[in-house]
């Protein structure tokens, strides 16, 4: 029975003396080199030749005209990509086929926003090297909405690969808890809804009546560019290319699907909002 005891608190011990597996946020190790992430832009290399826009099978790239010259025209008017990740896969094929090295990837993870139109960069925007930054935190309007903001309940309705990467964010390495958030076991007890994978005409149905049943206030995260504009299925007569259309969203995350480190960028961004009002 001693021997027992002893063991159990060696093992209390080696327990407490263990590094954490949980992840620190905002994340301080980046990703790998090979991760397709944010693009970066150089127009002193751009010819304007326009490959990366007619490659792209998302129609994400679109050129825009900007003042010249450049070291390869002397016209007076040139065009650069603009890139709209609400629709871009991170394929890569735009980089792969542009023959100056114009347009690269980087491996930085993290593009979401509160506002559909700031997921379009153009080439001014994808010229500056991503920079991870942390929402900027706002007043507290009122107890009431920090308390709401540091206890949220989610649902979640996932289709596709969204779901791959929502649950490592669910788990002991991201944790979502320590964040003040919850899985709700109905829509009528949640806060939030994550929309995640390939809307059909079918499956906007089931959506809509979850988010009618979700009482206010209420917040929509879109997790990925299925929902936001029909992702690699974009041209199929299936395909609810918005779903914006028919529901509102609060919180746009880019990505094919994105990284857990995203939804964390977003759930942070989405409690400073809640708790100013």
């Amino acid at each position: 029975m001693i021997t027992n005891f002893i063991r159990s608190i060696k093992s209390g011990i080696k327990l407490l003396a263990s590094k954490p597996i949980t992840y620190n946020f905002p994340p301080e190790t980046p990703l790998s080199e090979g991760f397709r992430g944010r693009h970066l832009f150089d127009p002193q290399k751009c010819r304007s030749c326009g490959l990366c826009a007619k490659v792209c099978p998302n129609k994400a790239i679109e050129l825009v005209e900007r003042e010249g010259p450049s070291p390869f025209t002397s016209a007076r008017v040139i065009r650069h990509p603009q890139i709209d990740y609400a629709k871009c896969s991170f394929c890569g094929l735009c980089v792969d086929v542009c023959p100056t090295g114009a347009l690269q990837m980087t491996n930085y993870p993290i593009i979401m926003s509160m506002s559909k139109d700031d997921l379009v960069f153009p080439p001014e925007r994808l010229a500056k090297p991503p920079e991870l930054k942390m929402p900027e935190k706002t007043r507290i309007k009122d107890s009431v909405s920090w308390s709401r903001s540091r206890s949220l309940w989610v649902i979640n309705f996932f289709t596709g690969c969204g779901f791959i990467e929502a649950i490592p964010w669910v788990s002991s390495g991201f944790d979502m808890e320590r964040f003040g958030l919850l899985v709700a076991d109905s829509p009528r007890h949640a806060d939030v809804f994550i929309i995640a994978g390939y809307v059909t005409v079918k499956t906007l149905r089931r959506i809509i009546r979850i988010y009618e049943q979700i009482p206010q206030p209420k917040y929509v995260i879109a997790l990925g560019n299925c929902p936001m504009t029909g992702g690699t299925y974009w041209d199929s007569y299936n395909t609810i290319k918005r779903i914006d259309d028919y529901i509102p969203v609060d919180i746009w995350i880019a990505g094919c699907p994105p990284r857990p480190e995203a939804i964390g960028f977003a759930v942070v961004a989405a409690m400073n909002a809640i708790q100013n009002g």
